[in-house]
């Protein structure tokens, strides 16, 4: 059962940043993802609307948490042969597409924090980004965005 929930984790967390041929095109042209990521880290991941979170806490919770084990699983170098072999199979892949596209998400160097932690300064990074292009409003506020509540009762296995 945790090696299913590991390989599922594992496509939920990579299959979400990688998608078939444009990813391949990424791969193949050795494009600076990961530094790119690192900027904008914090505004990617998770979403959901406050009333659905609050209504379905559970699920989300339980839905991080698979997240967060994905992310260990495939950031573990033991595991890397089982998680090429999966990301291939799932995500229709080439093995060494998905051989480089686990070493640019995961790791000590990957795109992915480690547990999927959420980046605040990338998260910030990224609303003075939109306000800059789009104008608007310049309260930078980060709770005005997000709840992090979600992520922490992941992380402590409730």
């Amino acid at each position: 059962m945790v090696r299913k929930l590991e390989c599922k984790s594992l496509v939920s967390v990579l299959g979400k940043q990688l998608s078939g041929p444009q990813h391949q095109a990424n791969c193949a042209a050795s494009l600076p993802i990961p530094r790119v990521n690192r900027f904008l880290r914090g505004s990617s991941g998770c979403r959901a609307r406050r009333d659905w979170a609050k209504a379905n806490a559970d699920i989300l919770v339980k839905y991080l948490q698979s997240l967060i084990e994905g992310n260990r699983y495939a950031g573990d170098p033991a595991n890397q042969a089982a998680a090429v072999a999966s990301l291939s199979k799932h995500l229709k892949i080439d093995a060494d597409v998905a051989a480089k596209s686990l070493a640019v998400m995961v790791g000590p160097k990957g795109a992915l924090a480690k547990d999927v932690r959420f980046d605040m300064e990338g998260f910030q990074n990224a609303l003075k980004i939109r306000v800059e292009i789009e104008g608007g409003s310049s309260d930078l506020t980060p709770a005005k965005y997000l709840d992090l509540s979600y992520y922490e009762r992941a992380l402590l296995g409730r």
